[in-house]
């Protein structure tokens, strides 16, 4: 399982000698590199449920564009199971027993991270030219 972890990438911005909480620790040692590793990933994703509507995204108001990956993400229930799925399947045994103690907490917290990785992310599937 340390294998699994050593694939993560380093985010050097973790301040690994602070004090944290348990929540904060798990966060920054565990779902914030899970999440950039998988980012190509996750964009991926969001391209395929943007086509799978017809590329609606590309049509509607900028300031609409933000609210509507929410609602297509994170509001449809299979979607959010699928986003949490692809993070979840990266935890070690002992970082999935500390996750079904905190489940809604590190739900909450994974769902705020990604939506706004894919919302600060919206250059890389923003070719309204389709």
């Amino acid at each position: 399982m340390e294998d699994r972890i050593k694939l993560r990438p380093v985010i050097s911005s973790i301040d690994i000698d602070r004090e944290m909480t348990e929540d904060e620790a798990f966060q920054n040692m565990t779902l914030r590199p899970i999440l950039k590793m998988q980012h190509e990933l996750f964009i991926a994703f969001v391209k395929s449920e943007i086509l799978k509507k017809k590329n609606k995204y590309y049509q509607i108001k900028a300031e609409e564009k933000e609210a509507y990956l929410t609602q297509l993400l994170f509001r449809n229930t299979k979607n959010a199971n699928l986003l949490r799925g692809m993070v979840l399947g990266h935890f070690t045994v002992t970082e999935y027993e500390y996750y079904s103690q905190n489940q809604k907490a590190v739900n909450k917290r994974i769902t705020s991270m990604l939506s706004k990785r894919i919302i600060d992310s919206r250059s890389e599937y923003a070719d309204e030219s389709r």
